[in-house]
C-alpha cells in the first residue's frame, strides 16, 4: 500500500516498552540511530512526553508532532498511537511513525484498525484457552479436512483410515464441542480458533 512506504511501527506492552518494530527497513535503520528499538521503554520518567505513554494513560489515540515530543529521541518523528484494550484493561498499543509526512488521516484508521484486529486475536486465544475443548491431532485433521467439504470416505482415503475410524473420530468431535452437526463442529472450531478462516473451502 503505496501511503504506507515511508513508515514504520512499534508494538508496545502495557509498560510502554517497545516489543516490536517492523515496516520501512531504512526507516527502522534511522530508528535504531535515534535509539528506538525493541526494549526501548516509552514511559514519560524515562523517556519524557511522547505519544505511547500519552495514549496508554489517557486510553485514548494520541498524535504528536515532531516538536511536540519532549522525547529527545523522537524529535525528528511525526507519531501516532492506539492503545489496544478491553473494556477493564490496557494490553499496549500500536503507533505509526513517519519521519518527513504528517500523519494522516488514511494512515490513522489503518493504525485503529491494527489495534482491533490486534485485540481480536488476543480475544481469541483467550477463548481458545479458557475452553474446556482438547481435541487430538487426528480429530484436527479431520476438522480440516470436513472444511474442505469432504465426505467421510473422502476423508477415510486421505488419511488412510477406516470409514468406521472417520465416525468415531466424528462423534467425539460432535460430543466435545456439544454440537450435532458438520457445520455447527466447523463454526464452534473457528469460534474456539481451534481452526482458521484458511482452512474452510469458500
Amino acid at each position: 500500500m503505496k501511503i504506507l512506504i515511508n513508515v514504520f511501527f512499534i508494538l508496545s506492552d502495557v509498560n510502554k516498552v517497545a516489543l516490536k518494530l517492523f515496516g520501512n527497513k531504512k526507516l527502522l535503520s534511522h530508528a535504531q540511530k535515534s535509539l528506538i528499538q525493541t526494549g526501548t521503554s516509552f514511559d514519560e520518567l524515562i523517556s519524557g512526553t511522547n505519544s505511547i505513554d500519552l495514549a496508554m494513560r489517557l486510553n485514548t489515540c494520541c498524535y504528536m508532532l515532531p516538536e511536540n515530543n519532549y522525547c529527545d529521541f523522537l524529535r525528528k518523528w511525526y507519531m501516532f498511537t492506539a492503545p489496544i484494550m478491553t473494556k477493564n484493561e490496557n494490553l499496549g498499543c500500536i503507533s505509526i511513525l513517519s519521519q518527513e509526512n504528517c500523519i494522516n488521516q488514511d494512515i490513522a484508521i489503518i493504525v485503529r484498525l491494527l489495534s482491533y484486529k490486534i485485540f481480536d486475536e488476543y480475544k481469541k486465544r483467550i477463548k481458545v484457552n479458557n475452553t474446556d475443548v482438547k481435541l487430538t491431532d487426528s480429530q484436527i485433521k479431520i476438522l480440516k479436512i470436513l472444511a474442505h467439504g469432504c465426505t467421510d470416505k473422502c476423508i477415510a482415503m486421505e488419511l488412510g483410515i477406516s470409514l468406521g475410524t472417520v465416525r468415531y473420530h466424528k462423534t467425539n468431535i460432535f460430543r466435545k464441542l456439544n454440537v450435532e452437526s458438520c457445520v455447527q463442529a466447523l463454526m464452534k472450531a473457528l469460534k474456539y480458533g481451534i481452526i482458521s478462516v484458511d482452512d474452510v473451502e469458500l
